[in-house]
């Protein structure tokens, strides 16, 4: 009786352990792309709201494109908790050395933004539309030896 106790008790501490590790992917791949947001370029915001998340089964989240100021994408935490993170585990074969979540940013610019493609930069309007490239050109501007021939 004891070990058959035991046993449950076993796969259900293991149940929550998996059910822990998923929800903790799904917190680092939002967490990700709220850097992400926040460190990349933002000057329409187009580019900050085009990024997503791709989970292990296919399921994603993914921003609207549209501009405006970085808005957070949270994934669907719910078919993840007990028996269905185990399951989605299994199913998967997630092991420690294979990628869970896929972040990646559909945007017609993202080669361009992310250096994988050669381009010339433009501003596609003459100022920020967003306060975080308003924050980005500031801190660039006041690091600049260009900023004194500019003061009046």
């Amino acid at each position: 009786m004891f070990f058959k106790d035991f046993g449950k008790m076993f796969d259900r501490i293991r149940s929550d352990v998996e059910s822990a590790a998923l929800a903790g992917a799904i917190n680092a791949a939002e967490r990700t792309v709220e850097e992400l947001q926040q460190e990349g370029p933002s000057w329409t915001g187009r580019f900050s709201n085009s990024w997503q998340i791709t989970g292990p089964q296919g399921q994603s989240i993914k921003g609207d494109g549209r501009p405006g100021e970085p808005r957070p994408l949270k994934f669907s935490v719910g078919p993840f908790s007990g028996p269905q993170a185990v399951s989605t585990l299994v199913r998967t074969k997630i092991t420690t050395d294979k990628v869970v979540f896929t972040i990646s940013n559909f945007s017609r610019w993202a080669g361009e933004a992310t250096d994988l493609r050669e381009s010339n930069f433009y501003r596609p309007t003459p100022e920020p539309q967003t306060q975080v490239g308003s924050k980005q050109v500031g801190a660039i501007w006041s690091k600049t030896s260009h900023r004194k021939a500019y003061e009046v």
